[in-house]
């Protein structure tokens, strides 16, 4: 009876709800419109890494669609490409995060929080390297 209940839980409120995300993300678009999109966000990142003056060590490597951030005591923010789910995956020294684009505020934002995908790295990047990062 329990294993029931959970699957008709499951199917009738957890699925539709992942479904409608999938939709609001990226269902839509095609494999080479993700990738377009994923590397000018990337290449944007390298830039503004790269114009970055602060005080602390900041490291990157962008290699086979995965950018690695790394920061002076060890720590890493990894940002990989999820092609099959035209997504990004982010993880942090604190947590991580699934991204899609949304086509009505042509973003990348969080699937789970609804977040700007922007907004989470400069968070993430300023906790992790003890200096204010902001990336536009």
């Amino acid at each position: 009876m329990n294993v029931l209940l959970i699957d008709m839980i499951y199917s009738h409120y957890i699925l539709p709800v992942y479904f409608d995300l999938f939709h609001l993300y990226g269902e839509h678009m095609q494999d080479f419109e993700y990738h377009e999109k994923v590397d000018s966000l990337m290449h944007q990142i390298e830039d503004q890494l790269d114009s970055y003056t602060g005080d602390a060590d900041i490291d990157y490597e962008f290699q086979s669609g995965i950018l690695t951030i790394s920061f002076p005591e060890g720590s890493k923010i990894i940002l990989n490409k999820q092609e099959p789910l035209h997504q990004i995956w982010m993880a942090t020294k604190f947590n991580g995060h699934h991204f899609g684009f949304n086509e009505d505020k042509q973003g990348w934002y969080c699937v789970r929080t609804g977040e700007p995908f922007l907004d989470l790295l400069s968070e993430a990047a300023s906790k992790q390297s003890g200096d204010t990062l902001r990336f536009e």
